[in-house]
């Protein structure tokens, strides 16, 4: 399994918005590579979307995974998804920071 991207880091995002960042599960194996899950530990403005529990991934395929950023006061979030499967687990670090929008 080789995941695109092992951190996210949403920089500023104004409290208003919801700012949306994406990456790839790649199969680099000869055996399918099945996601059993994917976990989310963190602060709870972190949503993700995506490659469901259960998918099958055959040699070269991809899945993708969405991470929404809400916000909801001015302070540094964290947080962290596992992507867990039939092949050791990995983790992608997510990160941001809430800032008040402009007047």
């Amino acid at each position: 399994m080789q995941i695109d991207r092992t951190s996210i880091d949403f920089s500023q995002a104004y409290l208003t918005t919801q700012p949306d960042e994406s990456f790839g599960i790649k199969n680099l194996g000869l055996a399918n590579l099945t996601i059993s899950s994917i976990s989310y530990s963190g602060d709870p403005v972190f949503t993700f979307r995506g490659t469901p529990n259960g998918t099958a991934l055959r040699y070269n395929d991809i899945g993708a995974v969405t991470v929404t950023f809400a916000p909801n006061a001015v302070k540094t979030y964290q947080g962290t998804l596992t992507i867990n499967s039939n092949v050791p687990s990995q983790t992608v670090t997510l990160k941001g920071s809430g800032v008040a929008p402009p007047p």
